[in-house]
């Protein structure tokens, strides 16, 4: 954790868990919600923000990737992958009860955030079913899509073109933040994909996107 007045690094979780990634606070900021473990099994883990109360939500039995609370802090979405097929799945954090949002069987589903209203879950979907981090090389293809909670319904709101994925929701949840290449005309197999990644915007309709950064850095994983 760093402290954005003083700049100084805390840390509030050793590395005896593993690889740790995908960070989300709590709405009410005292709690923060993260995967660990390896790539090929991440847990989820609950902490407060002053490094206490550790504990584990969900064990590595499979991958859960990039646990996302629902707007009153009672439950949190979480992508899982095991065996060729991902679902998205929603865990109460006082029963530890769980029920599925989605299952995919023909593409990847991840890094599913949940919107601010709590009807919606935003999410990246890969064609195909091999796991992001999967050791066969690919060119990676994915677009933007959202889950309505209470109807059913699955919206794409990015096309197929290039990698569309890590979207994050505005606070009015009216735009998504996100990294992509889909503009990158021509890219040999010896420049590596997040260099060519660069940071674009999108109304929750689809409409009105542009592209925010223009460099050769990877500029990626953006926030609100």
């Amino acid at each position: 954790m760093l402290d954005s007045l003083s700049g100084t690094p805390r840390r509030i979780v050793g590395g005896t868990l593993g690889f740790i990634a995908f960070p989300d606070w709590s709405p009410d900021g005292t709690r923060i919600l993260f995967s660990a473990g390896t790539h090929e099994r991440y847990g989820v883990y609950l902490i407060g923000a002053d490094g206490s109360g550790l504990r584990p939500l969900l064990r590595d039995t499979v991958t859960y990737r990039s646990p996302s609370w629902s707007p009153d802090g009672s439950e949190f979405a979480v992508s899982s992958y095991r065996n060729g097929r991902s679902e998205i799945r929603i865990v109460n954090l006082a029963t530890g009860a769980q029920r599925t949002a989605l299952v995919a069987d023909s593409t990847y589903v991840d890094f599913a955030q949940w919107s601010p209203r709590g009807h919606e879950l935003l999410m990246t979907v890969y064609r195909g079913t091999q796991a992001l981090y999967d050791p066969e090389p690919r060119e990676p293809v994915s677009s933007l899509a959202v889950l309505n909670l209470e109807t059913g319904r699955f919206t794409a709101i990015t096309d197929g073109r290039g990698l569309n994925n890590y979207g994050r929701w505005s606070r009015d949840g009216r735009w998504i933040v996100f990294q992509s290449n889909r503009y990158e005309v021509t890219r040999s197999d010896s420049i590596p994909v997040l260099e060519s990644l660069e940071v674009y915007i999108v109304r929750r309709d689809g409409k009105q996107l542009r592209r925010l950064t223009t460099n050769t850095w990877f500029d990626g994983h953006p926030s609100w």
